[in-house]
Parts: C-alpha cells; sequence; structure tokens
C-alpha cells in the first residue's frame, strides 16, 4: 500500500498464487478475491489512521472500482422491491410518505430522492466504508473514468522501493531462523559455559 510519503512497509503480506504458471496473469487478479482484499484492506486501517495523525492530516484511502473494493451491505429499493420496503428506506431518510400511497408514488419519490442526494451509488453503503469509518478513516473512490494506465505508472516509481522492503523482510527472516537454529543446537544460553566463565573472572580478581 501506498502514501504521498511512500511504500507503507507494514504489514507486507506475501501471496502465494494457487494457479499454475500458465494461468498466471502478470498481475494478481487471478488470485485476488474480496475476502482476501478485505482483510488487508481492514488490518491497515489503524496503521494509516496512526500515520496521517503523525503527519497532522486526515486519515483518506483511495481505492478504484474493483470489484472487491465495493461489497455493498445496503442498497436503495429497486422497482421490483417490495412496497413496504420502500417506504421504510424513504422514512428512514425523513421523507415524508404515507402508507396509504401507491408503490408508483413511493416510487416517483424514491428517484426523486436519489436525483437529489447522489444517485444510486451516493446511497449504497459499502462494507469497507463503514469498517473505516471505526478507525476515522475516509474511503474515496476513484470515478470509473480514471486513467489507469497513470496509475500504473505511479506505482512503478516505488518498484525499487517494494523490492528494497521485501530484500529486508527476508533478510530478518533468514536471522530469525539462524538464532533459532542456534539455539535449537545449544549454541546460545550454556549454562555450563557461562559457569566456566564466572569462575575464570573471579579467579583473576
Amino acid at each position: 500500500m501506498m502514501s504521498e510519503y511512500g511504500i507503507i512497509p507494514e504489514p507486507l503480506n506475501v501471496i502465494i498464487s494457487k494457479v499454475t504458471v500458465g494461468e498466471q496473469k502478470e498481475d494478481y487478479h487471478k488470485d485476488m478475491n474480496t475476502v482476501m482484499s478485505e482483510q488487508f484492506i481492514v488490518t491497515m486501517f489503524p496503521i494509516i489512521k496512526s500515520l496521517a495523525d503523525a503527519k497532522g492530516r486526515p486519515a483518506a484511502l483511495m481505492l478504484d472500482n474493483a470489484p472487491y473494493h465495493g461489497r455493498a451491505i445496503s442498497t436503495p429499493p429497486t422497482t421490483t422491491s417490495r412496497k413496504a420496503d420502500i417506504l421504510s428506506w424513504l422514512e428512514d431518510r425523513n421523507v415524508p410518505v404515507s402508507i396509504s400511497e401507491s408503490k408508483p408514488v413511493l416510487l416517483n419519490k424514491l428517484n426523486r430522492f436519489l436525483k437529489e442526494n447522489g444517485g444510486r451509488l451516493g446511497n449504497t453503503v459499502f462494507y469497507l466504508d463503514t469498517e473505516a469509518a471505526k478507525y476515522g478513516v475516509e474511503i474515496i473512490r476513484t470515478p470509473p473514468s480514471t486513467d489507469a494506465a497513470a496509475l500504473y505508472r505511479h506505482v512503478d516509481n516505488y518498484v525499487d522501493e517494494i523490492r528494497d522492503i521485501v530484500r529486508q523482510k527476508e533478510a530478518e527472516d533468514a536471522d530469525e531462523k539462524s538464532d533459532q537454529e542456534c539455539l535449537d543446537a545449544g549454541l546460545f544460553g550454556d549454562s555450563s559455559f557461562d559457569e566456566v566463565l564466572e569462575s575464570d573472572v573471579s579467579e583473576e580478581f
């Protein structure tokens, strides 16, 4: 994940593709799904908030319109919705309605409300938006017409930095593995060695 200050190094997740080499694409679209995407993004919200607070900036995350970024948990009614559901939705938004009004009348009020208040998209509640709000993070979605090529060129500027972070992580993991192997082999924490060392020191004094 990137910020205007560069790559956010934590957490660094490495996803190993489960498809064959022949099926793999140049990007991650063969492996990414909604569950995986949401889990990762939600773990980043407190980190984004902390970094933004440190800079005295509002916390915001910009997402594109990939399907796995936009799982809706609430959407406005449609023409196929029940009259009771349309009535309830409008009442929740303080639109004057009456149970005696017909469904076509309620649909007209619904369409008018949507037109004046951000359309269907503006009245759709997304899972990631609700989770982001818990941490004080705002989700900003790029318009559908956003130049994807420009975004990828921006990402390319950080390729070397990403590689450095990966190398550093690999080196840290290797050091931890080496230390553990030494512990398992009894090369660290040998009490008999400590006792000999202490006796040598006491004899010198």
